[in-house]
């Protein structure tokens, strides 16, 4: 029952080792500009998808909206035909609505709207579309060897990711020894979009679990009595951890979106070329129209290689049509889970029976585009994290990965997760 109950809470949406492999070392696009929103809509040439009607102000607004009580207020995110205008904005504060935060990833805002005022946006020329800030939530040694990193990294010159930044959005990260470099080596930074306190700081555990499988570095279970070493894929790149959901595990559109704005704006600097979006809310539009969508095309525009996870509801109804957004988008890597038998051959894998398919709702487009290993994967624990106090039976005991009698029953530095976040 236990098991059961922590697949359940653990159905959160991350990145997938073999994708961060592949797009961190090897498909490193250049940057382009930043595509207009009302033109390119992210469709590929020669590819078509379902029609999806579009309104103004989605159905889901509408109806919170109709249902809503006197005074309630509506969070909703803008997108304007142009950057918003202060004369727009104006409008909207006038009208009542507190504007949250302006966005770069999609051209518009995320506010909050008095629901009685819903009809003032539909009816102002300056605004494009209308969606709901939906809620998000969050979704080695054996999977290292099953996609062949170890491979990748004797016979290709050593590729490590060495030299490139990872951002991840998620709950943050908490310090960990497989985390730290050796002084003058970039160090693992934090950016806090939601709890703003400084330092690194993880008080669900999904994020520093995410950031182990990119980025450890096996420290705490390498020397002369281990027995087995958790390493990750990438473990010379430098991973910048944007802290966009709550200690529960869950957030809003508009936070992820924000932290997707900092990437881009930041993406020079550390030489951001992934983002990893550990999360994802139902597709409730099409993804040319969903904000996240919208913001996910934008970051690849500008040369940013973006992976997303499938989603962990495979096992809801005939498991067609799961995919949840921004996993939608044709432009993201979209990547689904398989169960490697904890063994290094393929000949035994098997699709994750709760890793989600596709196509996707309203549009049709085919996801996911590749697995990669998500059942029992190892990475780092986060000690005193809602996840290793709640669910604290995958904790790995010293005696799981290290000849050391006298601390064998002990909790150890690791814990193992299963999800297409694997």
């Amino acid at each position: 029952m236990k098991s059961n109950q922590l697949r359940s809470v653990l159905s959160r949406k991350s990145l997938v080792a073999g994708a961060i492999l592949a797009v961190a070392l090897f498909l490193l696009p250049s940057a382009s500009p930043l595509s207009a929103q009302g033109g390119d809509k992210g469709k590929t040439a020669g590819t078509s998808y379902g029609k999806a009607v579009k309104e103004k102000v989605t159905k889901d607004v509408l109806d919170k909206a109709r249902d809503a009580g006197p005074g309630e207020m509506i969070s909703v995110i803008v997108q304007t035909t142009t950057d918003p205008s202060a004369e727009h904005l104006g409008r909207m504060r006038g009208h009542g609505a507190s504007i949250k935060k302006q966005h770069k990833a999609i051209r518009g805002y995320s506010a909050r709207v008095p629901a009685s005022e819903i009809q003032s946006l539909e009816d102002d020329p300056e605004v494009d579309h209308v969606s709901i800030d939906a809620p998000v939530s969050a979704h080695m040694d054996n999977a290292f060897r099953a996609i062949n990193a170890d491979q990748a990294f004797l016979n290709l010159g050593g590729f490590d990711g060495q030299g490139i930044g990872i951002a991840i959005v998620d709950t943050g990260v908490q310090s960990h020894q497989d985390l730290q470099r050796p002084a003058g080596s970039p160090q693992i930074i934090e950016v806090e979009i939601v709890n703003h306190e400084p330092g690194l700081m993880d008080y669900f555990g999904h994020g520093t679990h995410v950031a182990g499988i990119i980025n450890g570095s096996g420290a705490a279970s390498s020397g002369l009595l281990t027995f087995r070493t958790f390493k990750g894929i990438a473990p010379g790149a430098q991973v910048i951890s944007i802290r966009a959901l709550n200690s529960d595990g869950s957030g809003f559109t508009s936070d992820v979106i924000a932290g997707i704005d900092w990437a881009i704006a930041n993406k020079s600097t550390y030489n951001i070329r992934v983002l990893n979006l550990s999360l994802g809310h139902p597709v409730f539009e099409s993804f040319q129209t969903d904000p996240l969508c919208v913001a996910v095309r934008n970051a690849v525009n500008q040369g940013i290689v973006v992976v997303v996870a499938a989603g962990n509801d495979g096992a809801v109804g005939s498991g067609f049509g799961t995919v949840t957004s921004p996993g939608n988008e044709p432009r993201a890597i979209t990547v689904g889970s398989m169960d490697d038998g904890n063994t290094a051959t393929t000949l035994d894998d098997v699709p994750s029976w709760f890793s989600a398919r596709g196509p996707s709702l309203i549009d049709y487009v085919v996801k996911p585009d590749l697995v990669a290993p998500g059942t029992r994967i190892v990475s780092l624990r986060a000690p005193t994290s809602y996840l290793d106090v709640n669910y604290h039976a995958p904790t790995l005991k010293f005696g799981d990965y290290r000849t050391d009698p006298v601390n064998a029953l002990n909790d150890g530095s690791y814990y193992e997760l299963s999800g297409t976040s694997m």
